[in-house]
């Protein structure tokens, strides 16, 4: 079974490849902690104190949580198949769900919103509803302004305004060894993180499906303690997912059993039934005896003969109906069962090719894994024997939609990046410049959400989009 963590890591996988080949373009995002190009004027004094600071404290993660417009989600109504599907947050904050129309989903947690549609759909819906909601693609991030390929990026877990800047290429004036260095081992630093946290994944998956086979609660496998909170996450995941599995199995298994039940009780009415009818014909294969005796002594008429060999033709007949009633339902009795074994048989069927799938990936993972350890120390070590950067970074600016609201504020390169984000390098006036925006952008904050365009929009570069797809 395919879930929406099996599409957000293959996202993750894509985003790393993307990195390892743009290593060219990654150069130039380290921009922001290599010298300056040469001939730049130092910042005055006025301007330093004039502008504002760039805010160091920790931002909310419950907030980065949170839906917004431009999220995709993934809804699954177990046995209501025609009401499950792929929906959008539109511009809006609303998703437009079948039956219910449209909900509020902007700000909300995918839990409550859940929740939300539980209540909803039981009052008057469906009768005990089980609902998964999962993300299946998050808003991408766009980078505008003094960067040499301005556009809107897939959202890479783990995400800094420094990786951001190296997916747009860095500044446009950038070039030199150091950068190249330091780009280098941003991509191969980003490439580890994404494939460490499919990792995680891929043994949170497993745990899941060795539970299901076992009908054991989820074994928590061994990661280092910089991936707990990691796991934890994949596993709350995976513990919803394995109890709606079980909720529907236990609900198709407790109807078939129902269906045989009644099946059982059906054949004992036919086989009361049989056993009078049988009894009938009897009496009257004698009482047909008796008429034929009476009318040989002329005690009787033709007509009362043929009166009674009529009734039991009828008896007869009803016979021969009732005993064909038995079969049927004693084949229905046989299928119910079949249906019975099968399921539990594919359930199990499932559960071992997914298995076998997910352990590959896992031996996959286990074998790449050193090797981009090694390279990211490698390309760590060539960058420690070139000078540190002294000069001072352009100014950059997220925007983010956040508390239901925009917000725009200084960042620093270390910033944590949430889905959605807009990253605007340089001042204003760097947007007036060629290629300042995304085309089809008319600012920043329209950028956001993808409010104005699809996901996945010509604005993302063509070779991330190949990458992606």
């Amino acid at each position: 079974m395919r879930t929406a963590r099996d599409l957000e890591n293959g996202r993750r996988r894509a985003g790393a490849g993307r990195l390892s080949r743009i290593g060219a373009g990654l150069l130039l995002a380290t921009a922001l902690l290599s010298a300056a190009p040469s001939g730049r004027a130092e910042p005055s004094p006025d301007r330093e104190s004039a502008s504002p600071k760039p805010d160091t404290t920790p931002p909310d993660s419950t907030q980065r949580d949170r839906l917004a417009p431009g999220d995709r989600l993934t809804i699954t109504i177990l046995d209501q198949p025609e009401l499950s599907g792929v929906f959008q947050v539109e511009p809006s904050g609303e998703v437009v769900i079948p039956l219910l129309g449209r909900i509020a989903a902007a700000g909300s947690t995918v839990e409550t919103l859940r929740a939300a549609l539980v209540a909803r759909f039981a009052d008057g819906y469906i009768q005990n509803p089980n609902i998964v909601v999962r993300l299946a693609e998050l808003r991408p991030v766009t980078v505008v302004g003094a960067v040499r390929t301005p556009g809107r990026y897939a959202f890479l877990e783990g995400m800094t305004v420094a990786t951001a800047l190296a997916l747009s290429g860095g500044l446009s004036a950038l070039t030199s060894e150091e950068a190249l260095a330091r780009a280098d081992f941003l991509a191969s630093q980003q490439q580890l993180g994404a494939q460490e946290i499919n990792y995680v994944g891929q043994l949170a998956r497993r745990a899941r499906i060795e539970a299901s086979l076992a009908g054991t609660a989820i074994t928590p496998p061994a990661v280092a303690p910089s991936e707990k909170e990691t796991l934890a996450r994949f596993l709350a995941t995976e513990e919803r997912v394995l109890a709606a599995n079980r909720d529907s199995l236990a609900r198709q298994r407790a109807l078939l059993a129902e269906q045989s039940k009644q099946i059982t009780s059906d054949i004992d009415v036919f086989s009361q039934q049989l056993a009078l009818e049988k009894e009938q014909a009897s009496l009257l294969d004698k009482q047909v005896d008796s008429v034929r005796q009476l009318l040989t002594n002329g005690l009787t008429r033709q007509a009362s003969l043929l009166d009674i060999e009529r009734e039991r033709s009828r008896s007869r007949s009803n016979l021969a109906q009732l005993a064909g009633s038995v079969a049927r339902t004693r084949s229905l009795q046989v299928e119910a069962q079949f249906r019975l074994d099968q399921l539990e048989t594919a359930a199990r069927e499932a559960d071992v090719a997914a298995l076998q799938t997910v352990n590959q990936q896992i031996a996959e993972s286990e074998a790449t894994l050193p090797l981009a350890r090694e390279l990211r120390d490698v390309r760590r070590g060539r960058l420690a024997h070139l000078p540190a950067p002294v000069a001072t970074p352009p100014l950059i600016s997220l925007t983010r939609f956040s508390d239901g609201a925009f917000v725009h504020s200084p960042a620093l390169l270390d910033a944590p990046v949430w889905p959605g984000d807009v990253i605007q390098v340089g001042s204003d006036e760097d947007l007036l410049q060629p290629g300042g925006l995304p085309p089809g952008t008319a600012s920043p904050v329209a950028a956001l959400g993808g409010a104005a365009a699809p996901r996945g929009a010509d604005t993302v570069p063509p070779d991330a989009t190949a990458e992606a797809r």
